[in-house]
């Protein structure tokens, strides 16, 4: 990246900026606001709107400011008459056919077209023909509605779908006057990423289906929050009327998620309202589940827990769904209130001793720098699936010359992006491996990389020799980061809160060894133990029912 920089004025002030700076940066260093609608600058610049139009000395007409490059010398004006005028004009002319619905438009309160058109809009309108018309609402998949006489074209969804999350979901069809967002196949739209869409739409013209017509912004209480459903933990906001949930939505947070969600974050929050989910405490007596209050229900549990003590015949199960503090909390009660170490979180996932670990789970790279990288290799992980922000992240990275290389035993959904791709059977790692690595020493040198290794490897039994394969290969290119991609939800949390039968919080290995899930499942099938306090996770579904042919003995689950 160059370091050399340019001087220009800008409404008669002086400002510096790297060579390469756009005037609409250059203008915003200076606090300088220009109105912007198709401009978004996770995006290249595509000046579509022409809505922020500047003067620009020596040039006739008046310039984009998105698009513009900054030069030695240039002087440019934000507000003078032409700019002013030239905005105004765009504003008219984008609501000559808008349908001015604001009254039932979910975006009405929050919309970048409404407020454009009171800062920088006319005021009155010349227009009086009859505006054009669209069937109501079409619906490009189960989650998003399109209002095609709002649209103004701006691109922000079709770009975003082709050049960030890359899956094409969203495509102009047809020309010029009957341009109109569609999907390429005229089938619904297939994306992890729709909610995206969404947001960044500056008119209304996509909406979710899921949140249409549920509420105004101003009806709304919003709490900030992290979204559970994956590992990446992106941060989120709830919007909540009446104590009920109605949308989700993106919190900006430059070291996680951007400004971005998948659509399990978009959309993923109905279940706290489902009719089945649990309100009161459950008591069993004479077999039967009974409502309690939870008064009886705390006693009940303490009143277990003060005799676990004593026998040492209990285990706390799970906490992948709880945040860090609830899972720290969770491990001291085992720990420190109980006395007993058999605490663990990986109810259904594999269960590594710390003597196969090789390298400690997480990520060595930090979010935000997946970015920067100079190449990856993903071995054996579904990042769309199991990462999907991640995805977003590297595809930036690509955009500036990133190589992305995948191993795997499938071809992936991102196949289309991938430098190169080495698909193998299972029993392969290691030779395929050797290969690869050979490769990547010989065409990528000391880049910054980073790899990333999915549960293929991870939940294999040739998981050891996998990591330490890719341990020495490390120590001589510290610039490349190895990085696990495993677990679910809060699964990192709960393991640097301690919940884990050999680490006390933050890594740190503890003196008194617990059992790990699978040892407490076999040896609670053999003994009469008192109890299994499980707390977020479903051991009846992911643990066998019957070990060594003989039933689970009864134990006190809460």
């Amino acid at each position: 990246m160059t370091n050399e920089t340019v001087h220009l004025m800008i409404n008669d002030s002086e400002v510096e900026v790297v060579k390469g700076t756009t005037v609409y940066h250059a203008a915003k260093k200076l606090g300088i606001d220009i109105p912007i609608f198709c401009y978004l600058d996770r995006l290249p610049p595509f000046g579509a709107c022409r809505m922020c139009l500047v003067e620009v000395e020596k040039m006739t007409k008046p310039q984009a400011a998105c698009t513009l490059e900054a030069t030695h010398g240039m002087v440019v004006k934000t507000e003078s008459p032409l700019a002013l005028n030239g905005r105004k004009e765009m504003i008219e002319f984008l609501l000559i056919n808008h349908p001015l619905d604001c009254p039932i438009c979910d975006r009405g309160g929050e919309c970048p077209l409404q407020d454009n058109t009171m800062k920088w809009g006319p005021g009155k309108s010349r227009f009086y023909e009859e505006k054009r018309q669209f069937k109501k609402s079409i619906s490009l998949s189960p989650l998003l509605l399109l209002d095609r006489e709002r649209c103004i074209t701006c691109a922000r969804c079709t770009r975003f779908a082709d050049e960030l999350a890359g899956d094409q979901a969203l495509t102009f069809i047809d020309r010029g006057y009957a341009t109109e967002v569609g999907t390429a196949d005229g089938k619904i739209a297939k994306s992890k990423f729709i909610g995206n869409t969404i947001m960044i739409c500056p008119v209304g013209a996509l909406t979710s289906q899921v949140y249409r017509f549920r509420a105004r912004p101003w009806d709304n209480t919003s709490t900030e929050t992290t979204c559970t459903l994956c590992p990446v933990g992106c941060s989120m906001i709830l919007d909540s009327r009446d104590g009920e949930i109605v949308r989700t939505r993106a919190k900006e947070n430059k070291e996680c998620n951007d400004i971005w969600l998948c659509d399990k974050g978009w959309f993923g929050y109905e279940f706290s309202q489902h009719p089945d989910r649990l309100v009161t405490p459950l008591i069993r007596k004479n077999g039967t589940l009974e409502k309690s209050n939870w008064e009886n229900a705390i006693g009940l549990v303490a009143d277990i827990l003060q005799e676990v003590k004593k026998t040492k015949k209990g285990a706390g199960l799970g906490g992948i769904p709880l945040t860090f503090e609830e899972n720290y909390l969770f491990q001291a009660l085992m720990r420190k209130g109980v006395g007993v170490s058999h605490v663990d979180y990986r109810v259904g996932l594999p269960v590594i001793s710390s003597e196969e670990e090789e390298i400690s789970p997480g990520m060595e790279l930090a979010m935000q720098d997946c970015e920067k990288i100079e190449f990856a290799l993903i071995l054996g992980l579904d990042i769309t699936e199991e990462f999907p922000v991640i995805w977003l992240r590297l595809r930036q990275a690509m955009h500036r010359g990133a190589k992305i290389i995948y191993v795997g035993y499938y071809t992936p959904e991102i196949a289309p992006y991938l430098y190169k791709m080495f698909l193998h059977s299972p029993g392969e790692e290691l030779q395929v491996l050797s290969k690869v690595i050979e490769q990547i020493q010989r065409e990528e040198g000391e880049r910054f990389g980073a790899i990333f290794v999915g549960h293929q490897l991870l939940a294999n039994s040739l998981r050891q020799s996998v990591l330490s394969q890719l341990r020495q290969w490390k120590k001589g290119y510290p610039n490349v980061s190895i990085n696990l991609m495993e677990g679910k939800g809060n699964s990192m949390g709960a393991w640097i809160a301690g919940m884990h039968p050999e680490y006390e919080p933050y890594g740190i290995k503890t003196k008194d060894r617990g059992f790990d899930a699978n040892q407490i499942f076999d040896i609670a099938s053999k003994e009469h133990w008192d109890l299994l306090y499980v707390v977020g996770c479903n051991p009846a579904v992911t643990v066998p029912k019957k070990k060594n042919g003989k039933q689970y003995e009864k134990i006190s689950v809460v």
